[in-house]
């Protein structure tokens, strides 16, 4: 994702990671100060681990953020998390304050599709062009989908729904980047497949939403044939997000 991260992703001899996923859904007063604490003190929270993205949620489920973080292993996740509970700069400044603001908060555990095995797509699980791209700006939609606990089916979404997504957009010259793809396991949400996408405008994201060319100028919706659940957001990144992602 971008410089950074691509790199350690497509290097020889990395090793596999695991991603922690956090919801944070926040009360709908406090949120405004919540993004600017939570900007001001970032700094204190990635001295313990890699932040790959943070995002507010535009469309969706509102109150709402979204963070993304990469760990070398579940130990090395273990000892961020107790070396943070030692951290009393980053009690006492951040997690103080924030606790109040929060409604509520989940997590889930993502393993990086290409390091599962028995993954098999017909599309790259990683684009080129994202070295040229060095700060996480943009509109980015999340896509989450509840799939049965088989390779098979974990193959089957991914060539025959999402695969077909990125052609889509191919053919019809949208400006969208697939980002990530990423499912979950061991906790949290059980074998859903996570789809990050990006691209400079929004309409963009519209794809499988987008009116169509033809005369009747109607919308196309989505396709999936195996009918599995799914939940999307529309995502924009916080302006810190730049400054301490592992992307930029």
């Amino acid at each position: 994702m971008l410089r950074r991260f691509l790199q350690r992703r497509t290097g020889s001899t990395r090793n596999r990671k695991i991603y922690e996923l956090c919801v944070n859904d926040v009360k709908p007063e406090c949120f405004s100060l919540f993004l600017e604490h939570t900007s001001n003190f970032m700094h204190l929270r990635v001295k313990h681990s890699d932040l790959v993205g943070y995002w507010k949620v535009d469309i969706g489920d509102m109150n709402q953020t979204v963070e993304l973080w990469e760990y070398e292993s579940l130990q090395h996740r273990n000892d961020a998390a107790k070396d943070l509970a030692g951290d009393t700069a980053w009690h006492s400044s951040y997690i103080s304050l924030m606790k109040p603001m929060l409604v509520k908060q989940s997590s889930s555990l993502l393993l990086w599709g290409d390091d599962i095995e028995g993954i098999k797509c017909d599309f790259p699980l990683i684009t080129p062009s994202r070295c040229e791209e060095t700060t996480p700006n943009g509109h980015y939609r999340l896509v989450e989908a509840s799939l049965p606990r088989t390779l098979q089916s974990r193959n089957t979404y991914l060539n025959d729904v999402v695969a077909n997504a990125v052609n889509r957009c191919s053919e019809e010259n949208r400006n969208v980047e697939l980002y990530g793809v990423w499912f979950s396991a061991f906790a949290g949400r059980y074998n859903n497949c996570f789809t990050l996408w990006r691209s400079d405008n929004p309409d963009d994201l519209l794809f499988g939403g987008v009116p169509d060319t033809s005369s009747t100028n109607k919308w196309v919706l989505d396709e999936d044939p195996h009918s599995f659940p799914s939940h999307g957001r529309l995502l924009h990144p916080c302006k810190f997000t730049r400054f301490y992602a592992t992307w930029s």
